[in-house]
């Protein structure tokens, strides 16, 4: 955790000093959102059993299974709620 801090910090710093080019940024940008779009596929595709199937004690053994069932699809939604809304203000931010 301290080294994604580290790192964050240091691109921030980097990024303010020198005032990369536009081309730099949208090309960055570009970049990072194809990998989180290629890492939000992996992740469907591994919770596909859960999200595709209903939250029930015959399939969860028990009430804290089911609640884990529905926890599962709660993070997935709010995972691709934040991708959707990351490139819809990518995407907004390059066009201004």
């Amino acid at each position: 955790m301290a080294s994604l801090i580290c790192l964050v910090t240091i691109g921030f710093l980097v990024y303010y000093r020198h005032r990369f080019f536009t081309f730099f940024t949208v090309t960055a940008d570009s970049i990072l959102s194809v990998v989180w779009i290629v890492g939000l596929g992996f992740l469907a595709d591994a919770m596909r059993w859960t999200l595709l199937r209903q939250c029930n004690t015959t399939l969860w053994g028990n009430d804290q299974g089911v609640l884990l069932c529905a926890l599962y699809k709660l993070l997935f939604s709010a995972s691709f709620v934040a991708t959707s809304v990351s490139l819809r203000n990518s995407a907004f931010l390059r066009v201004c």
